[in-house]
């Protein structure tokens, strides 16, 4: 298990925070949105548990997650943006 603290801003690796429409994006908000979008070919077991992980995020602040759980953010949030996407892998990686 990993305490990952889900309020952070992401960070590009030099350091500069990453931003939308000049706010601050924060590790669990992109998170949420990952798990949210539906992907060709998913089946209802695997939105089931994107839904019981989102659950677990949408409390915020910091929450302890396992190496799978971690694996399938990782694996949900590939579809952002390069900076998004290691910014989050970052965080997550600790």
């Amino acid at each position: 298990m990993a305490k990952i603290n889900l309020d952070l801003n992401l960070t590009t690796i030099e350091g500069k925070e990453i931003q939308d429409g000049g706010n601050p994006i924060e590790l669990g908000s992109c998170l949420l949105y990952a798990l949210a979008r539906k992907e060709e070919g998913q089946t209802m077991a695997e939105s089931l548990e994107y839904y019981a992980l989102r659950k677990l995020l949408f409390k915020g602040g910091e929450v302890e997650l396992t190496s799978e759980q971690i694996t399938t953010l990782k694996n949900k949030s590939h579809a952002f943006d390069s900076n998004v996407f290691y910014a989050i892998v970052d965080l997550l990686e600790g």
